[in-house]
């Protein structure tokens, strides 16, 4: 179950991360000595990502868990769900000093004068240090990119970096006769769009996934069909 993710080479050692692992799990070989040690921060999430600012004498380094959906609640009165971050430091003689889960110990908070709100970081399979600046971290996840400006700080500071950009996966679309249209999205249970080119309506109440939707003009009312499991409250069949 010691599946291999992501690498990375610096100062003479390879750092491989494993997912499917029983724990957290980070492995560094030496190159020079021939030997492996275990260098992980030792929690209970699969690692995907990793990063080092430095690849002649790195200082920082970067974990990003894969696939788990621990509370997150960096924004203020809003909990979600998603996936987390490690930040280590490097010492000269090798040794990695972790912070644990950055979003799960409250060290990273979400920067609200950020002009696109979206906390939701899951789905988190790789990190990325700015080799020519430290502070700076970016984040794949599912609902686009996250980006750090103050990472090597007590409380790093992140933002969703994807204003203008909508990523989402259309199972069907309806135009109603006239009117606007109706899509069926995949994990975010769809939308109505007057204007193509603008951000649309999220359909209420919430469907985890919308695989397909009808409208009936005669009687105005919309049909959407998606999946069976429970999401925001509402099981999800026909409605």
């Amino acid at each position: 179950n010691y599946t291999p993710q992501h690498h990375v080479v610096a100062d003479g050692k390879i750092y491989v991360t494993y997912g499917d692992a029983p724990r957290s799990c980070v492995w560094r070989y030496d190159l020079i000595n021939e030997l492996w040690e275990d260098v992980s921060p030792n929690d209970n999430a699969p690692i995907s990502g990793i990063s080092v600012d430095n690849v002649d004498n790195p200082t920082w380094i970067a974990l990003s868990t894969n696939g788990i959906f621990w509370g997150q609640s960096w924004i203020s009165g809003i909990t979600s769900w998603g996936d987390d971050i490690y930040r280590g430091k490097i010492s000269s003689n090798g040794a990695i000093t972790w912070d644990k889960r950055l979003i799960g110990n409250s060290l990273a908070k979400y920067d609200m004068s950020a002009k696109f709100i979206n906390g939701e970081m899951h789905w988190a399979w790789d990190i990325k240090i700015d080799p020519f600046n430290p502070n700076r971290v970016f984040v794949t996840a599912g609902t686009g990119v996250f980006t750090s400006k103050k990472f090597t700080e007590a409380t790093s500071l992140w933002y969703h970096n994807a204003q203008g950009l909508e990523e989402t996966v259309t199972m069907d679309v309806v135009s109603k006769p006239g009117g606007e249209l109706l899509y069926a999205i995949g994990d975010a249970s769809g939308a109505t769009y007057s204007d193509p080119t603008t951000y649309g309506i999220r359909f209420n109440p919430h469907q985890a996934v919308t695989s397909s939707v009808d409208y009936v003009p005669t009687a105005n009312t919309l049909y959407r069909v998606g999946s069976e499991r429970l999401a925001n409250g509402v099981t999800s069949s026909i409605m």
